[in-house]
């Protein structure tokens, strides 16, 4: 009896390690285990942290489109207004330098205002040559009439029946210019002139009939002068 209780104590005792290393190894897959979770739960967490990162960046990003797009909206309305108040302020400046002008416009005694504009005509029947016409009228402080348009030449055909104007060419035969350098951008030539007959550079209107004529310098004939 006693013989058997031995044999069976050194049967357990040397199946001990057996066990002793299944217990090892489990504990060592439980651990694994444990340590894969806690690598998983970690895992989930920043991805969750991630996404809420994200989602937060995507709500900044639409709000800030729609900031962007409210700030171009106003920026449109204001530059609007902006011309507005700019086309505004250039007409008004426009309508003062208008009224200065009108307000302050004052002709000499013995002058002429048509449309704002003074003009000295020359003494009923009293001639000069052009040159000499001209030099009169730059030493009033202006120079030989330059009408443009047909209602100025209109007007200022009715003061004489022949007068001479401030256009020439002088300069170059054939290039009719201003006395102040200007090109003729509107011609109002009688028919069949400019003729150049015998050598005629200055231009003069005759008859009163609101047309150019080429003419001899030398002529005398009556003048305006225009401020």
């Amino acid at each position: 009896m006693e013989i058997q209780q031995i044999l069976n104590s050194v049967h357990h005792f040397y199946g001990f390690p057996l066990i002793l290393n299944e217990l090892v190894s489990d504990a060592s897959s439980i651990g694994q285990r444990n340590l894969l979770l806690d690598h998983m739960v970690q895992r989930e967490k920043l991805i969750q942290n991630l996404t809420t990162d994200n989602n937060a960046l995507r709500d900044e990003l639409k709000q800030m489109k729609i900031n962007s797009s409210r700030l171009t909206k106003e920026m449109e309305v204001l530059q609007s207004q902006y011309n507005t108040t700019a086309a505004s302020r250039d007409n008004l400046q426009q309508e003062v330098k208008r009224l200065n002008v009108t307000k302050c416009k004052v002709c000499l005694q013995g002058w002429i205002m048509f449309n704002n504009k003074c003009y000295y005509a020359s003494e009923k029947g009293k001639t000069k040559n052009w040159e000499d016409s001209r030099r009169d009228c730059l030493q009033r402080g202006v120079d030989l009439v330059m009408p443009t348009t047909k209602e100025e030449l209109a007007f200022v055909a009715r003061i004489h029946d022949r007068t001479w104007l401030g256009l020439s060419d002088r300069k170059e035969e054939g290039k009719w210019l201003w006395v102040d350098g200007s090109r003729v951008r509107t011609a109002f030539w009688q028919t069949g002139e400019p003729n150049n007959s015998g050598n005629e550079d200055c231009v003069e209107i005759i008859n009163g009939n609101e047309k150019w004529n080429d003419a001899r310098c030398s002529d005398n004939v009556p003048w305006i002068c225009e401020d």
